[in-house]
């Protein structure tokens, strides 16, 4: 049987991975938000200049 020390160390090594597993997640949100950002300023400007063209002929 393991005395309570033990078990409160294992405990503490799956709270680092989970604060880990919830860091690599937050980050990767992050990324998606920002990648998602930039993905709609190209179509903006895709759209922009579409309709500049569009307004020369």
């Amino acid at each position: 049987m393991k005395s309570l020390h033990e078990r409160e160390e294992k405990n503490q090594g799956h709270s680092s991975i989970q604060i880990s597993l919830a860091n690599i997640m937050e980050s990767a949100k992050e990324r998606l938000l920002a990648l998602a950002v930039q993905t709609g300023l190209q179509v903006f400007q895709a759209i922009m200049q579409e309709e500049g063209r569009r307004q020369g002929e």
